[in-house]
């Protein structure tokens, strides 16, 4: 029900000493994962968004949780809601509107959760908050479900958040946050994308999709050598997506992933180059910074990727999140874009088995850099 990705070092020769491990929930068009460090010491997860609700409840998320809140050692570390579309907090307010899961198991099993909540957006642009909404309980109709915003589920997800006894607090580019070995960078929002959510979020009636048409067709060696277009992304709820580099180092164990969310391509890369010029992350032309797993954002959209990024990462391994339902072409540009500036021995990763779709009559071509991961697998 979900695909399973490994990074370890090459030491680790046992299957059951396992570094740190991806899970990669089916979320439709939407975003899940479970990232687990097991050191002998002690065991971490980051839960990084949770999918919709079928993600929870028929996708094996509600089942992994259980089986962590039931260990007497593990727990959530850290739960991570990137931003308020409902196919990434669909699965959560599932969890918290889940009869069988009791608040006090919650407030025990969970330990920090970052959220931007309006209220907190609110606080932090030192503006009223916008008392229209607030508490406002909406009930969600069909078009309301997917990648539909869902205003309403941001309040009500607040509350919930407080009855477990859980603080919030802005997180924001260029945060720095410890966890044991791990590091987690933030490299989005910035203070301009979270002040448009701010003055974006009463629109409820908003049911933008950005970047669904074009022809889907078109081969992806076509738009390799020809396609220098380069849309962005205008969502403000994207805008404010949290994207981080998530960081693990002990002793001579170095390791990072880049989750991206939604995020725009701008913010990212104007956070990485202040970081650097702050001395937080070094890198330059002739070494670049080493990721070892890039999730794309906007589910590989080309609206939320800039080869430019790759000026400054070196990464071989990319995952895409999406079942291929909606903005088909953008993704399937961005995949191109991804090709068209990496060396040949890349991997992309896909947690759909959507890839003749994808490739069409290039499968064979392409097949090679391609996997479906609903299966272990080393990176």
């Amino acid at each position: 029900m979900y695909c399973y990705i490994r990074l370890t070092e090459k030491k680790y020769k046992k299957e059951g000493d396992k570094l740190i491990t991806l899970k990669s929930f089916k979320a439709d068009e939407g975003d899940c994962f479970l990232v687990k460090v097991k050191e002998e010491e002690k065991t971490y997860n980051i839960l990084i968004d949770g999918g919709k609700k079928d993600t929870y409840l028929e996708n094996g998320l509600k089942t992994e949780l259980l089986n962590i809140f039931n260990s007497e050692i593990e727990k959530i570390d850290l739960m991570i809601l990137t931003h308020i579309h409902d196919d990434h907090i669909g699965g959560i307010k599932a969890l918290f509107e889940d009869d069988e899961i009791p608040n006090e198991i919650l407030e025990k099993k969970i330990d920090n959760i970052w959220f931007n909540s309006a209220k907190i957006i609110s606080d932090y642009c030192k503006v009223p908050e916008i008392n229209n909404i607030k508490g406002r309980e909406v009930e969600l109709n069909p078009k309301s479900i997917g990648t539909q915003i869902s205003k309403s589920q941001g309040y009500t997800l607040e509350k919930a958040i407080k009855d477990i006894n859980k603080k919030l607090n802005i997180v924001k580019a260029l945060d720095e946050y410890k966890l044991g070995n791990i590091r987690f960078i933030v490299l989005s929002p910035d203070e301009k994308r979270l002040s448009d959510l701010h003055e974006k979020w009463p629109d409820i009636n908003s049911t933008e999709i950005s970047g669904s048409g074009g022809d889907v067709s078109r081969l992806i060696s076509d738009m390799i050598n020809k396609d220098n277009y380069h849309p962005t992304d205008s969502d403000e709820f994207n805008g404010s997506s949290i994207s981080f580099i998530m960081e693990y180092k002990k002793n001579d164990i170095e390791k990072r992933i880049l989750f991206l969310g939604d995020s725009f391509s701008e913010i990212n890369l104007n956070s990485l180059n202040t970081l650097k010029s702050l001395g937080k992350l070094k890198y330059n032309s002739d070494n670049k910074l080493i990721i070892d797993i890039i999730k794309l954002s906007h589910h590989g959209s080309i609206r939320n990727f800039h080869e430019k990024i790759l000026d400054i990462i070196d990464c071989k391994k990319f995952l895409i999140s999406t079942n291929f339902s909606q903005n088909k072409y953008s993704i399937k540009r961005g995949i191109a874009r991804v090709i068209g500036n990496c060396d040949e021995d890349i991997i992309l990763y896909f947690n759909y088995n959507k890839i003749y779709e994808i490739f069409g009559t290039e499968y064979e071509k392409y097949k090679p850099i391609c996997r479906y991961v609903d299966e272990k697998l080393e990176v």
